[in-house]
């Protein structure tokens, strides 16, 4: 009898199992439904997007769901996630602070031996302090003459380490995180252009480099340093820098955007900027409710909270933007030679700003680049910036 009843309790058990498997998939796939609405919704959507893009965003969407639905039902994981210490703006986290360093590889992580005994490549923090006071960080990394580099609105310098990484061969790379980003103090209420650069040209100093790459907003703020006569730049090159000609850079989505971060709307603000400026063309096309579906899940992960913590800093930065359209003659003052380059594939108002930048300065050369958008430096095409930036810097 004891074991008839050990069997019979074994089979219950795994019948147990078995049911509570076909719930869990039945509430997975429920949750997904709920996000996604009906099949009818889904391919609605789909036949929207194109069959050019279907395939990437379903798997992306697919992919987004489940961490989504993992996270929220796995109280572990969920906390992991969530609950992650995050440094305060303007300190260096782990104990960093203003004078010390710490190496780490360009993924995050702090740089580990291989199995080989080499050490993965890797970058150091260090920081210096601006003319007002605030600390600007920076990561260095490789070895050769200093090239500094300047990131974009609504990113940070961690978005430019491939860069970096593509670059360290030939140069001493210094990626700048630039004010209200977490390694560098907060933007401030003063902030205004002439802040970011003096905060460009104080690591300029602080690390003897003469070499300047800037791209979007970073592409402005280098333009703008060289024009004011630096003696620190020997050398600039951007990439589709943020210049507005005649009122050409979107401006619409601004209002809406600046009302959904005040009612604490974040994901919807990120939405309408994507869509309002169109210069993440593949993510511009989608509709809003797709977009902000996708979107969502990464909000409980820390790439996403790191992007969340930026949107507050774009508002100042664009009205930068829009204050400085129609300036681009002012450019004529560089006399430093200059790079001006922009992706085939972006935007006609970001290839008209870069042909007028490149016609207002003396010494430079316009170079558009086949097959390129306009994250060519931070997100897809990091190796072909880089041999660009290599064969003109070292010439």
């Amino acid at each position: 009898m004891g074991l008839l009843h050990l069997l019979a309790r074994k089979s219950m058990l795994h019948d147990q199992v078995e049911a509570d498997q076909r719930e869990s998939r039945r509430n997975r796939a429920r949750d997904a439904a709920r996000m996604l609405g009906t099949v009818a919704v889904e391919r609605q959507l789909m036949d929207e997007i194109g069959p050019s893009m279907r395939d990437g965003v379903i798997g992306q969407l697919i992919e987004q769901i489940h961490a989504f639905t993992r996270g929220m039902k796995t109280r572990g994981l969920r906390k992991g996630l969530v609950g992650q210490h995050q440094a305060a703006p303007g300190t260096f986290d782990d104990g960093w602070f203003h004078g010390h360093s710490a190496s780490f590889n360009h993924y995050g992580c702090r740089a580990q031996k291989g199995r080989s005994g080499m050490k993965k490549s890797a970058y150091t923090l260090a920081g210096t302090t601006s003319k007002d006071g605030t600390v600007i960080g920076y990561r260095k990394s490789g070895r050769g003459p200093g090239l500094v580099v300047i990131h974009g609105a609504f990113v940070s310098g961690h978005e430019y380490e491939r860069l970096a990484q593509a670059l360290e061969d030939t140069f001493t790379v210094y990626v700048v995180d630039r004010r209200g980003r977490l390694y560098s103090g907060p933007q401030g209420e003063q902030y205004s252009m002439q802040k970011e650069c003096e905060d460009a040209q104080a690591v300029l100093e602080a690390t003897g480099a003469s070499f300047l790459f800037g791209h979007s907003y970073g592409g402005l703020i280098a333009l703008e340093l060289a024009r004011s006569a630096s003696t620190s730049v020997a050398k600039l090159a951007v990439y589709e820098p943020a210049v507005s000609i005649g009122g050409q850079f979107p401006s619409a989505w601004m209002p809406a955007y600046k009302r959904l971060i005040e009612q604490g709307r974040d994901l919807d603000a990120f939405v309408a900027f994507i869509k309002g400026v169109g210069t993440a063309e593949r993510l511009a096309k989608l509709p809003r409710r797709l977009l902000k579906l996708m979107l969502l899940p990464s909000q409980l992960f820390r790439e996403g909270r790191k992007l969340r913590d930026k949107l507050p800093t774009l508002i100042m930065e664009m009205e930068e933007v829009f204050r400085h359209d129609s300036t681009v003659q002012g450019y004529s003052a560089i006399t430093v030679e200059t790079l001006v380059m922009a992706g085939s594939k972006s935007k006609d108002f970001m290839l008209n700003a870069a042909r007028a930048v490149a016609a207002a300065i003396p010494d430079s050369t316009l170079e558009l680049m086949d097959g390129l958008g306009h994250n060519a430096p931070d997100l897809f095409n990091q190796k072909e910036i880089a041999e660009r930036l290599k064969q003109y810097f070292a010439g």
